[in-house]
């Protein structure tokens, strides 16, 4: 255990040194933590000696239920990767078709422009061949057939 130091009382009439709270509650802390420190080192003790101790029930044991309805036999669940599978083949059939049809209608289109350019050139060709073009024949006016009238009018 640890010694109380006495502390020199003070008399009437001389000033002694100051009384701070501080003192006090740290020597209380000090205390306290020595008595946690001995009540600890007494179950480390304590709990190093073995001692058998008779079992006690601190509760009845539950009644036994009887079940209302008899017990059914288990089914295995019914796992949906089969129609779950069946269901990605018909997904990854309808995906190849969209990609097929594109590809198709691709080579349609590409196919179609072949043609218009191909068309094209075959126009442009046509028309760079030189033709020669007929002079146009007039009939010739005779003055005679011209009526007599004044150029202006007045």
């Amino acid at each position: 255990m640890v010694q109380e130091v006495a502390k020199p009382t003070a008399t009437p009439g001389k000033a002694g040194p100051p009384q701070l709270s501080t003192e006090s509650r740290g020597e209380e802390k000090r205390l306290r933590l020595q008595r946690q420190m001995e009540e600890e080192q007494r179950l480390a003790a304590e709990a190093a000696i073995f001692r058998a101790r008779e079992f006690t029930v601190s509760h009845p044991p539950a009644p036994k239920m009887t079940p209302a309805k008899a017990a059914t036999p288990a089914k295995a669940p019914a796992l949906s990767t089969l129609a779950r599978q069946s269901q990605r083949e018909a997904f990854d059939a309808k995906i190849k078709e969209r990609e097929a049809l594109k590809e198709q209608t691709e080579q349609e289109r590409l196919m179609e422009l072949k043609r218009q350019e191909e068309a094209e050139v075959q126009r442009l060709r046509r028309q760079m061949i030189f033709r020669a073009t007929k002079i146009k024949h007039y009939r010739l006016v005779m003055s005679s057939d011209i009526a007599p009238r004044p150029l202006t009018r007045p």
